[in-house]
């Protein structure tokens, strides 16, 4: 019977122990839990932070570098005793250069002994102050110290007020390489708090930007003691010792005695680092008042036992999902980032080649009309060709750029898709079949016609050589409404599917079926262009494309609601009676403005050639005929082509525009205010049908206007 009540006491025991120690353990689990939690979120809420003020840095940094750029051109050749002579032009260029970036305070010019010699901010300088003892100044002496941030200074000029600025300084240098002086930018840090106070709303956030030395430049919450550094023993510098690149780490601040938790980041090569961080004490409070909340409904063992085990799993799965969307989001910003640098970078490439192009094969065209002999002909010929395919890979480049200059028109696919069966027989072999399906109902879109056949095209050239044994290639054609379509397409479309009963295309390079120069085809069988220029079609038409599970790539095209554009014959225009006439060429390259003038003269056109849009301009405004103005869109100077055809549009409102380019944002807006626009390179033939255009263009709206 004891050992009854013995094992019942010990059971009594045991459940009470239980009842006290399982939720103290359950707690402790519970409150490491949250506390890891609320480091997380804190150290999400820091980087996220960081990157903030790290771009806005970064920005600065480069909008001080475009002001030493800008300053080193201005200054060029040109010796002290004419900067010293000249000092109130140079003043006011630099003044101008200066208040192109709110940033910068001032920008001063030094001699080799330190003496000012111009400044953008006051004028006259007062050449009896010396920078000889400062820091950016000693810092050039003896070697180019590249771009060197120097520490936290006030201006001895008694002029100014007292307000702090930190400086960036560049060396001058004689043609021999011996030192002439300095160029000096002085910053306010006061920019940069202000913005850092605009961010920094949640309690207890600090921000702040160093030198590698460890001395501020900038701080938020401002410092009493500009002159603070920190030293060698510092967290900071024990991060950054570890890591050139930054750290995360835990400091006692030396500015007001607050622990703070930091981020750190290296500033991209420069030797200025930026700090993100918030009070331990207000991770600690955050994490508190959660904990507190869970003790509050924690003391009935039972039922908190498992509210506390509910809470922490909810807790957790919704910081689980919360990571799984961001990875989403960041990749799909990663991948966007990429495929538009990739464009930006090729579509610079291809305006380049363009120009020369233009001027390669207008030589060539040239040369074969004259007579020669078989053997020079022949490699007049290879030449040709070789600038042809030249052109086609650009043309390429500039579609998945987005750069191309299009010339849309409606077309109605219902009708259009099956011509194409002419078009893509001969680049298919005899083995493969193509059936086309298209709605019985008008199927009408805005695209440029030459570049969708060429997507067409490109897409059944990878069909074909993804069927090396035969097969059959499948075009269908259907309206769709979209809600949430690729890349957030929504609306009417219509949809382009082409299938093929090929291979496929393999998962791990689905991802990158769009990049250009990308192919899975063996050396010497593919540019890797074809696919990359289907998807910058499709960007600029307001499309997108898709590569399906398979061997099915999709086009969706938006529908539009106007009308069939009516195809424009040639016989149907009258370019005789304008020749013997004078086209203005505005052109700023010497070369293909050589090229173009030959081609008009070859039209019957005399050509009144002008370099830049102010002597287009002059030409207009004078009583001198003009039959049409031809101008790039692309040229040096403050005025455009776009905006000079408005122009001449509003001195001369009759007189027919064609605008040219190889690479440029404005065709689009060009083509939307009714001006004829020419890709380059062009030859003698597309020009003829452009001139075409141009004055058919005119004699429409004067027949409508009468």
């Amino acid at each position: 019977m004891r050992a009854a009540r013995s094992a019942a006491l010990r059971l009594l025991y045991l459940a009470i122990a239980g009842t006290i120690v399982l939720p103290l353990v359950l707690f402790a689990y519970a409150s490491w839990v949250d506390y890891r939690a609320a480091q997380q979120t804190a150290d999400e809420r820091i980087e996220r932070s960081l990157e903030v003020v790290h771009e806005h840095a970064s920005k600065v940094f480069e909008a001080v570098d475009l002001a030493f750029l800008q300053v080193a051109q201005l200054f060029r050749d040109i010796p002290d005793e004419r900067i010293r002579a000249d000092e109130q032009a140079f003043h006011l260029q630099l003044k101008a250069i200066s208040d192109t970036a709110p940033e910068i305070h001032s920008i001063v010019l030094f001699d080799r002994d330190g003496r000012p010699l111009v400044s953008g901010l006051l004028y006259p300088v007062l050449r009896e102050l010396s920078a000889a003892d400062r820091d950016y100044f000693r810092a050039q002496i003896e070697r180019d110290a590249g771009a060197h941030v120097g520490e936290i200074l006030i201006s001895r000029d008694p002029r100014l007020a007292a307000d702090p600025f930190f400086t960036v300084s560049r060396r001058r240098s004689t043609p021999e390489g011996a030192f002439a002086g300095v160029v000096r930018i002085g910053v306010p840090p006061a920019e940069f708090e202000r913005f850092y106070g605009q961010i920094g709303r949640v309690p207890g956030s600090q921000f702040s930007m160093l030198r590698e030395d460890g001395r501020f430049l900038a701080r938020y919450p401002p410092p009493a003691d500009r002159s603070l550094r920190l030293d060698e023993s510092s967290a900071f510098q024990r991060t950054i010792s570890a890591s050139r690149l930054g750290g995360v780490y835990i400091s006692l601040s030396p500015v007001d005695g607050i622990e703070r938790r930091i981020a750190t980041r290296k500033l991209g090569n420069r030797p200025v680092y930026l700090n993100a961080g918030i009070e331990t004490r207000v991770i600690r409070r955050e994490w508190l008042s959660v904990m507190l909340g869970r003790l509050a409904f924690g003391l009935p063992a039972t039922a908190i036992m498992a509210v506390s085990l509910a809470l922490a799993l909810a807790r957790t799965r919704k910081l689980h999902d919360e990571a799984d969307r961001r990875e989403i989001a960041e990749a799909a910003l990663r991948q966007a980032q990429r495929m538009e640098a990739i464009g930006q970078l090729t579509g610079g490439v291809a305006h380049d080649f363009n120009n020369l192009l233009t001027i390669v094969s207008g030589g060539v065209q040239r040369l074969l009309r004259r007579k020669r002999d078989a053997e020079d002909a022949r490699y007049l010929d290879m030449i040709a060709g070789a600038a042809k395919r030249a052109e086609n890979l650009t043309r390429q480049l500039l579609s998945f750029s987005r750069r191309q200059a299009l010339a849309p028109q409606v077309i109605d696919l219902s009708r259009r898709i099956p011509q194409f069966r002419d078009l893509l027989n001969p680049s298919l072999r005899g083995d493969i079949e193509l059936v086309i399906e298209v709605p019985r109902t008008p199927c009408p879109v805005k695209v440029d016609p030459a570049e969708f056949e060429l997507a067409i095209l490109n897409i059944a050239v990878n069909a074909r050589d993804a069927m090396p044994s035969g097969g059959r290639l499948s075009i269908r054609v259907r309206p769709v409404t979209l809600a949430h379509g690729p890349e957030d397409l929504s609306g009417a479309f219509a949809e382009i599917a082409m299938t093929d009963t090929g291979r496929g295309i393999p998962a791990e390079a689905l991802p990158r079926v769009f990049d250009p120069f990308f192919t899975t085809k063996e050396v010497g069988k593919g540019t890797g262009l074809g696919l990359s220029q289907v998807y910058g079609f499709a960007k600029q038409s307001g499309g997108a494309g898709t590569p399906g599970r398979g061997a099915t790539v999709v086009l969706y095209l938006p529908l539009s609601g106007e009308p069939p554009s009516a195809e424009v014959r040639d016989k149907e225009l009258h370019l005789a009676e304008h020749a013997g006439g004078t086209v203005l060429l505005v052109e700023d390259n010497e070369e293909v403005a050589a090229v173009c003038r030959s081609y008009l003269d070859q039209l019957g056109f005399a050509v009144e050639h002008a370099a830049t849009a102010k002597q287009a301009l002059a030409v207009l405004e004078n009583d001198k005929p003009i039959e049409l103005m031809f101008s790039d869109i692309l040229m040096p100077g403050e005025m455009n082509g776009v905006e000079l055809a408005r122009e001449a549009r509003r001195l001369r409102p009759k007189i027919p525009v064609v605008l040219t380019t190889g690479y440029s944002t404005s065709a689009d807006a060009a083509l939307r205010e009714g001006f004829v626009v020419l890709r380059k390179p062009y030859d003698l033939e597309s020009l003829r049908k452009m001139l075409f255009a141009a004055f058919g263009g005119t004699q429409a709206a004067a027949a409508a206007m009468h």
